[in-house]
């Protein structure tokens, strides 16, 4: 999977929150609301004078995606989406993030089928 898929991917299950996300999906569109999130920083900033509005609606725009496949990576490793909710508590989210980074069950798991 390349990031055009991953993103396409992500974009195309907008909020869905069942099935499976690979390692390359997540991190594909991770690295992508990275890139999105600092050059509209950097337009913001430099082109416009602190127009925050536009950066707090890219931001906006992608918390439910990006909630979404998060969810779908720890059904890939066969976790509950809810200890996503791990995020809430100090230094749990380098938990997630190890688990992010493992490899998904092969195979079927109760999530559904291994994604692409």
């Amino acid at each position: 999977m390349n990031m055009e898929t991953a993103v396409r991917t992500v974009f195309s299950k907008y909020a869905t929150f069942s099935g499976r996300a690979g390692r390359a999906e997540y991190w594909y569109f991770y690295l992508f609301v990275c890139i999105l999130m600092v050059s509209t920083f950097l337009f913001v900033h430099l082109i416009l004078n602190d127009h925050v509005f536009l950066l707090s609606a890219v931001a906006l725009s992608l918390v439910i995606p990006h909630l979404a496949v998060s969810v779908r990576r720890l059904h890939d490793i066969n976790k509950s989406g809810w200890l996503f909710l791990l995020i809430l508590i100090p230094f749990a989210p380098f938990l997630l993030i190890y688990w992010f980074c493992c490899e998904g069950t092969l195979g079927a798991n109760r999530f559904g089928e291994q994604s692409l």
